[in-house]
């Protein structure tokens, strides 16, 4: 019983703080449903339905928002690396970024998908990607600016993804540290207030039952009774009656 709680409360506490929403386990996962893309493909009707959908606190959607933002981070190095091998085979800016936008899934890559079917609608290749981190959140920054500037002034664009692609990895192993250094404080909470009582209650108040019971029965037997106290031999007293003396 008392692991069980502990589990329960380990488990409630990293889903509270958004540890569980990137376990492998997770049905959308195992189903290859992409919540995000799946929603973009309802167009209309995903709109109606959402209307009908209660509306979520403003703690969920931060932590949703916070998730987003974790998953982007860790798609960016691929993503860099990926553009980075098709502009090291020969690629112009706008081929590459075609060519990785329709290389897979994630958030980043159909990102980037987006951006090439907007520029072959007519849209310049630069406002597309400037808003980018607008569409996905700020952690694309760094990319949109690096492609702006190869795009615009010509520059070799390989060594600066490289660099970048470095930099981001250093960046989300840094953050992945940290959040593993908070984890065991996280789960003190659960410790302190499910596992230590109840590991007492099952272990050792048991023990000091039977210990004071134990204890008390020499205690008990050692002490006499009224019904076993031994009866004294009264002492006969000397005859003062004056009559009854003899002469």
């Amino acid at each position: 019983m008392a692991v069980l709680f502990g589990l329960l409360s380990s488990w409630a506490v990293l889903h509270l703080f958004g540890y569980t929403r990137s376990w492998p386990w997770r049905v959308a996962d195992l189903q290859g449903i992409n919540p995000r893309s799946h929603s973009r493909q309802g167009g209309r009707a995903a709109q109606q339905n959402a209307k009908h959908k209660p509306r979520q606190s403003h703690h969920q959607s931060a932590r949703q928002s916070r998730h987003s933002d974790r998953q982007i981070a860790a798609e960016i190095p691929a993503v860099l690396d990926l553009l980075h091998i098709a502009v090291s085979a020969g690629h112009s800016l706008h081929t590459a970024v075609a060519a990785v936008g329709g290389s897979g899934t994630g958030m980043v890559i159909e990102g980037l998908a987006e951006v090439q079917r907007r520029f072959e609608r007519g849209g310049r290749l630069t406002d597309e990607l400037a808003k980018l981190p607008d569409r996905l959140g700020p952690e694309l920054q760094p990319l949109s600016t690096t492609l702006i500037v190869a795009a615009s002034s010509g520059a070799p664009l390989g060594p600066s993804l490289q660099r970048l692609a470095d930099a981001q990895r250093r960046r989300v192993r840094r953050h992945t540290e940290e959040r593993v250094r908070r984890l065991p404080v996280l789960l003190l909470a659960p410790l302190i207030t499910l596992v230590l009582p109840a590991f007492v209650l099952l272990t050792v108040v048991p023990v000091a039952i039977t210990t004071a019971r134990t204890g008390l029965a020499p205690l008990q037997n050692s002490v006499p009774s009224e019904n076993s106290l031994p009866i004294q031999n009264s002492i006969p007293l000397p005859n003062t009656d004056p009559t009854a003396s003899p002469p």
